[in-house]
């Protein structure tokens, strides 16, 4: 494994357009010792309706310039590529990052997979939204090959609404496969061998496939292997695997060790170590996507991660 940079993800809702925020945090991971920041979207308030705002765009620029940091970009959660009506506007928004990814010299753009069709009960829209994404995809990708940036789809997590859908409805392991790919690395990667462009790849997010495992039944640890050759992009944190309930609040489901609570590495159940042994071939930056509460942690996160990773 050749770890090219350890990295944090700047919470957005901590930096909520506050630039002068986003410079106390850069400062905070400097001294972390990280080498890559991992910027959101959202957080940053530079698109609306679509557009790039490019004076608050450069505002954010002259401030990451300050730092050594090599950046990449993760676009917001919520962005559906297949999903009528707003797919249009979507696209318009992924195009948008690609230019603020430019501007910031990010190289790598992180997209939550759209094969997300719980709320789609006809075969034929399934289908037809699969397509949409990955005509959109490939597009994107040619765009950002010109520009020298790497588009990755990341894998979902099954959230506590979900899970209660799928209950209800009684839809079954192998029936997951039509209604919610996304939960699956293979559907990605399929998704990836049709688009077949050398500047798109896939994000692994292990704890979103460990929380996912519970519902697919899948094996976790194959499922990582499985999937290695079209890794292009890492993030890691830790967490218990078992899925939310909507009974308990983000800050109470830790409580239940439930959820995705991006705990730091070894806080959590996830057989990091062997995770790792799977991505032995893995060639890139590591990701902490960890939660502000536990931010004391991160030293010893990135010590832990050296050792696991044999990278000192």
């Amino acid at each position: 494994m050749e770890i090219r940079g350890i990295g944090i993800d700047i919470n957005d809702g901590r930096v909520n357009g506050d630039l002068e925020v986003l410079q106390r945090e850069l400062d905070y991971f400097q001294l972390c010792a990280f080498d890559v920041v991992e910027l959101t979207t959202s957080g940053l308030f530079i698109i609306f309706n679509g557009r790039l705002h490019m004076g608050r765009a450069q505002a954010v620029d002259r401030i990451l310039r300050r730092y050594p940091f090599h950046y990449t970009l993760h676009l917001p959660d919520c962005l559906n590529l297949g999903r009528k009506p707003d797919s249009e506007l979507a696209k318009r928004i992924f195009h948008s990052c690609i230019e603020f990814a430019d501007l910031v010299g990010a190289a790598i753009l992180v997209y939550h997979s759209g094969q997300d069709y719980l709320d789609v009960a006809s075969e034929h829209e399934r289908k037809r939204a699969w397509e949409v994404e990955t005509a959109a995809l490939a597009q994107i990708s040619e765009k950002a090959r010109s520009a020298g940036i790497t588009v990755t789809v990341e894998n979902q997590n099954p959230h506590a609404a979900e899970a209660e859908l799928l209950a209800k409805r009684g839809i079954s392991r192998e029936q997951l496969k039509l209604f919610h790919p996304a939960l699956f690395p293979a559907a990605i990667g399929r998704q990836i061998e049709q688009i077949n462009s050398p500047n798109l790849g896939m994000t692994l997010d292990p704890g979103h496939l460990f929380l996912a495992v519970e519902l697919t039944g899948e094996d976790f640890l194959a499922a990582v292997e499985g999937q290695a050759k079209h890794i292009k992009h890492l993030h890691l944190n830790d967490n218990f695997g078992k899925n939310p309930s909507a009974l308990y609040s983000r800050m109470e489901q830790p409580l239940f060790g439930q959820g995705d609570c991006h705990l730091p590495l070894g806080m959590g159940a996830m057989p990091i170590r062997e995770c790792l042994k799977r991505l032995a071939g893995y060639t890139g930056y590591v990701i902490f996507e960890m939660r502000p509460e536990y931010r004391n942690h991160l030293p010893e996160s990135i010590e832990a991660l050296k050792k696991l990773a044999r990278v000192e």
